[in-house]
């Protein structure tokens, strides 16, 4: 009796990871203590084996997609929040080839069952095959993962501080890099605003308008290309009004933030010369930001005012009744108020990266 071969897969083949250590892991399928008779069948019966091994292949492949994303979450979770000591590391990676080796016997489960499914659909079309009753078996040999050693570094040369720091700062450079996205659409829409404006206004001053007729009889004057950049203001005010609002939330999640890499340096242990001096010029940094951070609220209440002036006009349109239009004002200056936050918050990253 022998143990007949159906495939086998590397769980581990053509993974990339950043913060950890794969050695390989394989995955068996076998049909155990298979008798004489079986051996030779399997080696007649080129189609069916084949077809057998396709099916367990498959669902092999499949699983390796389910273990490459189990791991690739915790290698990113890792790099997101690194280990504070090896004894962390060692802890953290401890658990998680346990819950890797019950991911991986689950998923053997699923490869026999594919192997046993295509087996018995095979054996029905074969009288010499319907006398076997086989079992199908896995085996896997999981070697345990580890820790890339450049986390381990990590950990030991400033403690928890350091990686505190960086990945505070790096929150902070992404808030940055998300509220101007949002701003960089606040500016468009605002200089959409004062063009489709420009034209009502235009149309509105006409002498030719008689404003005591009614709406309707004053639409109808005006023209529908008129009437349809009404609808166009009003849709990017909406628009801009929006956005607005998210970048406000955006900006007092930053300030936030700020605060609390603030409060870290300031628990901050003594250091030594070198590395208190790169302390010193990290909190000068964080503390211009959260002045930018405060500047940035007087360009907001711009943003606020922009949108009551231009509202204010579209009622008057809307309303139709020879109203006299209110005061336009200027785009604000959104994007040159974030570009300096932009600068301090990389230059804040830089130099959390050299504390580590």
């Amino acid at each position: 009796m022998a143990d007949i071969e159906i495939t086998e897969i590397d769980f581990a083949s053509n993974l990339t990871v950043r913060n950890l250590v794969v050695p390989p892991m394989i995955a068996r399928v076998t049909i155990p203590n298979a008798p004489d008779a079986l051996v030779k069948a399997f080696a007649k019966e080129k189609v069916v084996a084949q077809k057998v091994m396709g099916a367990t292949f498959d669902a092999l492949k499949r699983s390796r997609r389910e273990i490459h994303n189990a791991i690739g979450a915790f290698d990113r979770e890792l790099g997101a929040k690194p280990p504070a000591s090896p004894q962390d590391a060692a802890e953290r990676v401890k658990t998680f080839n346990t819950v890797c080796k019950q991911i991986a016997e689950a998923q053997c489960g699923a490869a026999i069952k594919a192997a046993t499914t295509e087996w018995q659909t095979q054996q029905k079309k074969s009288k010499d095959l319907q006398m076997f009753r086989i079992t199908f078996a896995a085996k896997t040999a999981l070697n345990a993962i580890s820790i890339a050693a450049s986390i381990t570094a990590a950990a030991l040369s400033m403690g928890t501080l350091a990686l505190t720091l960086i990945g505070t700062a790096k929150s902070v450079a992404s808030l940055a890099s998300d509220i101007y996205n949002f701003a960089r659409d606040i500016a468009k829409a605002e200089k959409d605003i004062i063009q489709t404006d420009l034209l009502l206004a235009k149309g509105w001053s006409n002498p030719k308008l008689d404003f005591k007729k009614g709406a309707r009889e004053l639409s109808a004057a005006l023209g529908v290309p008129f009437v349809k950049s009404i609808g166009g203001l009003e849709t990017l005010l909406k628009e801009h009004n929006a956005k607005n609002g998210r970048k406000d939330e955006l900006a007092e999640k930053l300030y936030a933030t700020a605060k609390e890499l603030m409060a870290s340096i300031e628990k901050a242990p003594k250091l030594p010369d070198a590395k208190q001096k790169k302390l010193g010029e990290l909190a000068t940094k964080v503390t211009a930001l959260l002045d930018q951070i405060s500047e940035l609220g007087k360009v907001s209440r711009g943003n606020d005012a922009f949108h009551a002036a231009y509202s204010a006009r579209l009622r008057i349109y809307q309303e139709m009744r020879g109203a006299k239009l209110g005061n336009t004002t200027t785009a604000t200056p959104i994007l040159t108020a974030l570009a300096g936050i932009a600068a301090t918050t990389k230059t804040i990253v830089e130099i959390a990266l050299k504390l580590a």
